[in-house]
């Protein structure tokens, strides 16, 4: 079977800790495809934590690359990204986890 791709969008710190075990292997029939942030500082780090990703500060242009892909996609989001970004990735039939307290 082939992997699912995930992408993360919120690399803090809970978006971070689930790109990296990804990214280790540690979760089965995954890979981790690409991260999703604003935050310049988490941007400039990426390519040296997670080397074979692609990185997007917007997310709509991550919806887009899924979008126009055939591939199957996880989508990550923090629990405090949500309302538009999570209706548009519902509304163009991707996968989505929310990260959530309650």
């Amino acid at each position: 079977m082939k992997n699912i791709r995930v992408g993360v969008i919120g690399v803090g710190n809970i978006g971070s800790a689930h790109a990296k075990a990804i990214a280790d292997g540690k979760v089965s029939g995954m890979v981790l495809s690409a991260l999703c942030d604003i935050s310049t500082e988490r941007f400039a780090r990426f390519p040296q934590e997670f080397p074979d990703c692609t990185y997007y500060t917007n997310y709509e242009e991550l919806i887009k690359r899924i979008n126009d892909s055939e591939e199957k996609w996880l989508i990550l989001v923090e629990s405090k990204k949500q309302g538009k970004q999570l209706e548009e990735m519902i509304a163009d039939s991707c996968f989505t986890f929310r990260e959530s307290k309650h």
